[in-house]
């Protein structure tokens, strides 16, 4: 390296002048404006949320009966479930037969313990009741509940249409 001092061939008293990318001495580079293409990214993003219909908002088309078959009440666990009280909060789930008023209110973790309670004591057949405005989805996780014991046979009360 030679230890001249490098000098500048430009008038210092002179007021900078700057130039758009268009006159850029650099050379011809195109340059590409991503914004309008995540703008419409996000637009589509956001018409495909909106638009999709989710299966669990569908109604159930439950067919209706013409057979059934009866199971003792001394071999049976029933299980209650009335609609929630409050929008947001869990169902009302009460095991045991809630006509007869012996039946007890539990929640939705205490339903597994209850199961296999029955399911020792000689009531493996388990009567899943749903009200008429208890959502599908709270008589799903219930019936995943029963089915995940061992040894519990899940049947499921309907009534018939009057």
């Amino acid at each position: 390296m030679s230890a001249e001092k490098m000098t500048l061939d430009v008038d210092e008293d002179a007021s900078v002048q700057f130039t758009s990318k268009s006159k850029s001495n650099v050379g011809d580079k195109s340059h590409i404006d991503m914004t309008p293409m995540v703008d419409v990214v996000f637009q589509l993003l956001t018409f495909f949320l909106l638009a999709v219909k989710r299966d669990s908002m569908e109604a159930v088309e439950v067919p209706l009966t013409t057979t059934s078959t009866a199971v003792l009440e001394s071999e049976s666990t029933f299980i209650t479930i009335k609609p929630a009280p409050r929008a947001g909060a869990e169902p009302e789930i009460i095991i045991g037969e809630s006509r007869r008023g012996d039946g007890k209110a539990v929640t939705m973790e205490m339903v597994k313990e209850a199961v296999e309670k029955g399911v020792s004591s000689g009531r493996g057949k388990v009567v899943v009741k749903a009200e008429r405005l208890v959502k599908w989805g709270d008589v799903q996780k219930i019936t995943r509940i029963v089915t995940a014991v061992a040894n519990a046979q899940l049947y499921v009360g309907v009534q018939t249409k009057e």
